[in-house]
């Protein structure tokens, strides 16, 4: 597996690690995880708040699709 580090958790950030941790999942696993999806939603972030570039490049977007009648 490699090499690996020992962390200290408060009790309660342990409990709620072990609330969100799958059936078999290893704390390493329910980590990676979670950092898996916290990078997502990072790169979502322009997205989730309604950058303005992002709705101007949306809206263009839709006008390229608006079929011309």
């Amino acid at each position: 597996m490699g090499n690996s580090k020992t962390i200290k958790l408060d009790e309660i950030t342990y409990n709620n690690l072990d609330d969100v941790r799958e059936k078999h999942e290893t704390f390493t696993q329910v980590v990676s995880r979670l950092i898996d999806l916290y990078r997502t939603l990072r790169g979502m972030e322009p997205i989730l708040r309604g950058d303005t570039a992002y709705n101007e490049f949306r809206e263009a977007r839709r006008k390229e699709s608006t079929p011309v009648i």
